[in-house]
């Protein structure tokens, strides 16, 4: 992969906590020989995310990744939905044949991983597509990408935009821009049709001479192949930039309404109990909501109760809940008849927490359950309600450290021919 003249890429400061940004990810896969690799990607569905095939099967490691973890919207060292775990891969299968020669498998560098919470329905997905009358009339054409460069920290975004100079077979080539670094495997290249965002490629790979940097364009043969994996997870075809059901909830009141369902009921509401109290939020105000849905559980009438309760909902242990359990005394205390306010601004202070000596760990375990439930409350066949341990949610948070100093400290370069099909340490 190359830089062309001084480096283009520029750092995305802020945004990644909301859609459209939100959708693109980093990926992190881990391989039966011990190597760990850092790539890129974007939600393409539900639960479904887009990548290089090389990113999540790599012969030289063993063949398929046995562990991927997926960082929508990264920003440095803020995760703003999570860490999540794959529960299925797919990449076409003859990337997958053994020996297989380099130009016969590069137009099958691409693949998808599935998630097993449907954040999408958060994060917001990407169109998807391909030029029916072939990649050629891309020519001159500017694209944009948007990944996780490894050579500059590979936690945090950055975009750049290209013109394709040739196209050789699904191959688009880029000669004096669009610069890609490792890092960047499994980004989308994107094409603004009309003031829709669709994906037309996948960053590939690069040619060791000349100096190119080479992109897969999707066809109708990988466009079909995407949308089987995609069905599978039962989201609806893909037709639209953002999902529909998205755009339709008041994601801000709906996270303030689930986070305090957390740690009063620890529970995920699911779809019928979500939407009657956002009605009620939005009637009432959720202040006072929030005081109503407090005082309604007489189990909870007693401070010291509601604050023990909350403390351990919130999945708060050791010192850290001693000090939490004092905090809410207090407050409770100082505001008696507004119990219910004061654990909705407990719930909102511990999700800014993330960067917290104290309280940081728990907080992010905290706002990935939080997203977890909105990724299953927002989907209208999810009526029930439901309970799920923090283990299902988030997966082992606490060796998202260990990948993280395995990427930065670990270099590799896998040849395959003429084909340097990096993975992107």
């Amino acid at each position: 992969m190359a830089i062309f003249g001084a480096d283009d890429r520029v750092a995305l400061q802020s945004g990644t906590d909301a859609p459209p940004l939100a959708a693109f990810s980093q990926v992190l896969a881990r391989f039966s020989d011990g190597v760990v690799t850092q790539g890129s990607g974007v939600m393409i569905g539900p639960a479904s995310l887009l990548t290089a095939a090389h990113a999540i099967y790599h012969p030289d490691h063993g063949g398929w990744a046995e562990q991927v973890q997926v960082v929508p919207g990264r920003l440095g060292s803020i995760k703003p939905y999570g860490v999540f775990e794959a529960v299925s891969l797919s990449t076409p299968s003859p990337w997958r044949v053994p020996g297989a020669l380099s130009y016969e498998i590069l137009k099958y560098d691409y693949g998808v991983v599935t998630l097993g919470s449907a954040i999408g329905y958060v994060t917001g997905w990407l169109d998807y597509g391909y030029n029916q009358t072939g990649t050629g009339l891309l020519l001159g054409k500017e694209l944009l990408n948007i990944g996780y460069p490894a050579d500059l920290g590979g936690n945090s975004l950055y975009f750049d935009t290209g013109t394709v100079d040739r196209v050789a077979d699904e191959i688009m080539y880029f000669t004096d821009d669009l610069d890609i670094m490792p890092g960047q495997s499994g980004s989308p290249v994107i094409y603004d049709n009309k003031g829709v965002d669709v994906i037309l490629g996948v960053v590939s790979h690069q040619l060791i001479s000349p100096d190119e940097n080479g992109v897969l364009g999707l066809s109708e043969s990988s466009v079909n192949a995407i949308q089987g994996w995609v069905s599978q997870e039962g989201s609806e075809p893909i037709q639209i930039e953002l999902n529909p059901q998205y755009q339709a909830i008041d994601i801000a009141l709906a996270t303030q309404v689930v986070r305090l369902i957390e740690v009063i009921y620890d529970q995920q509401p699911g779809y019928t109990l979500l939407t009657d109290f956002k009605n009620q939020s939005t009637e009432m105000g959720l202040a006072r909501f929030a005081d109503s849905l407090v005082a309604a559980e007489s189990a909870l009438s007693v401070d010291a109760v509601l604050a023990s309760t909350v403390t351990v909902n919130a999945g708060i242990t050791g010192d850290a809940a001693q000090i939490a359990y004092d905090y809410l005394m207090a407050e409770l205390m100082a505001d008696p008849t507004h119990r219910g306010e004061v654990i909705l601004k407990a719930s909102t202070l511990l999700s800014a927490l993330s960067e917290d000596s104290v309280f940081g760990d728990f907080a992010v375990v905290f706002n990935a359950e939080v997203v977890n439930s909105l990724a299953y409350s927002v989907i209208a066949t999810n009526t029930d309600y439901r309970a799920v341990a923090a283990s299902s949610v988030i997966g082992w948070l606490s060796s998202e450290a260990a990948l993280d100093a395995a990427v930065s400290l670990t270099g590799v370069v896998d040849e395959i021919a003429s084909v340097d099909l990096n993975s992107y340490i």
